[in-house]
């Protein structure tokens, strides 16, 4: 059957690299704008196989459903279906000709969202922003502002203005940019810098930083984790990966209108 995937191309992010194989050379074709940046000539550690069978089916009525199994996860979107063995490194995703790209670009998302959480990081829905060379996370609900402080940051370094990874290195935590992205956004970049502080975002008339509690900081980091809160054995081990991570990168709340004003109040 691996003889059916004739296009291929691998990606890698922090050094971990995932294989796409698939039998149909618009996927490849497709995917090369956004992931040019990131894409890898080492051998793959996990191999994602794409299958688009010509008929479309109905896989579910529901945006997303994703099960988890022990080592194996289960994917469905309308359009496709997919799973993830964990113990074999590898995932098939399975898809009609009504799949968008991106639907199979949220299993490869999946797919490293458990790979980096299992290697002591995670992934979060943020604008990362590389400045002298420390990485300022900026978060919130969709329409907070986080492709608006990347755009105000044009002598910076924006690592990615939607999904961000984060790992441990050395004793430090790095932020990395993700190839996980769309055109109405800042493009991302291949890069990463070390963690220095995390601000939630409010709109506001009046630029000020406020300071939060541990608790209510960790809440709103909880709010921007994909995927890992609906598993319940990664779910036990997420708060106290935070608590790790809040404890060398404080979290406030950042009050900022729509210019680069902002920096001022941070530097």
């Amino acid at each position: 059957m691996k003889s059916d995937f004739n296009y291929a191309t691998t990606l890698e992010i922090a050094g971990i690299t995932v294989g796409i194989e698939t039998n149909h050379a618009d996927i490849i074709a497709g995917f090369n704008p956004f992931y040019k940046l990131f894409r890898s000539s080492q051998p793959p550690q996990f191999v994602i196989r794409i299958l688009q069978q010509a008929a479309e089916k109905v896989y579910t009525e529901k945006d997303q459903e994703i099960t988890f199994r022990g080592d194996r996860i289960d994917y469905r979107m309308r359009s496709c279906e997919g799973h993830i063995h964990l113990d074999q490194q590898q995932g098939l995703l399975t898809t009609s000709p009504a799949t968008t790209l991106r639907a199979i670009d949220a299993f490869v998302q999946l797919v490293y969202c458990i790979l980096v959480f299992d290697r002591g990081g995670l992934l979060m829905h943020a604008a990362a922003v590389a400045r002298d060379e420390q990485a300022y996370v900026f978060f919130g609900y969709s329409g907070s502002g986080k492709t608006t402080v990347a755009r105000l940051s044009e002598n910076d370094t924006v690592l990615n203005d939607d999904i961000i990874m984060v790992l441990p290195e050395n004793g430090r935590w790095l932020v990395y940019g993700t190839p996980f992205w769309n055109p109405s956004q800042t493009s991302p970049s291949k890069g990463q810098a070390p963690l220095m502080r995390f601000y939630r975002l409010i709109q506001s008339k009046n630029v000020w930083v406020e300071s939060i509690s541990t608790a209510e900081g960790l809440a709103e980091l909880l709010t921007c984790t994909p995927v890992i809160p609906a598993d319940p054995v990664r779910n036990k081990v997420l708060v106290s990966r935070w608590g790790q991570i809040m404890a060398g990168a404080p979290v406030h709340k950042l009050h900022f209108r729509k210019d680069d004003s902002f920096w001022e109040v941070i530097d």
